[in-house]
């Protein structure tokens, strides 16, 4: 169902706090779910964009990336002295003891400066 919260839904993750936790903000409808059809649909988009699109420091995935992405942080594999990433084509990125690390494909995690 189509809510009409939809600019504080992101302005509320707009102004998230930085947590160890992914935080995602999702938009999924067609124009057709929305009261006022496709005019409804370009507001959102033309807000959200505006908003979320400029900030570089948030990832803008599809669906695809998305469920990549969180196939390979599960296929990680942990030791006690390291961090390996398997994936052929995905980087992942983590924070472990409140510091942040990338794994490249195919490589062990390495600290992110």
């Amino acid at each position: 169902a189509w809510s009409n919260n939809w600019r504080a839904y992101t302005d509320r993750f707009i102004e998230l706090e930085p947590t160890d936790e992914l935080q995602m903000l999702t938009l999924a409808c067609h124009a057709f779910d929305t009261p006022q059809g496709e005019t409804s649909m370009e507001a959102l988009c033309e807000y959200v964009f505006s908003t979320v699109g400029s900030d570089a420091s948030i990832w803008k995935a599809t669906n695809l990336e998305l469920c990549k992405y969180i196939k390979a942080s599960k296929a990680l594999e942990i030791t006690s002295k390291n961090v390996y990433n398997p994936s052929k084509d995905v980087t992942v990125y983590m924070i472990i003891d409140g510091n942040r690390y990338i794994a490249e494909p195919e490589s062990y995690a390495m600290p992110l400066n």
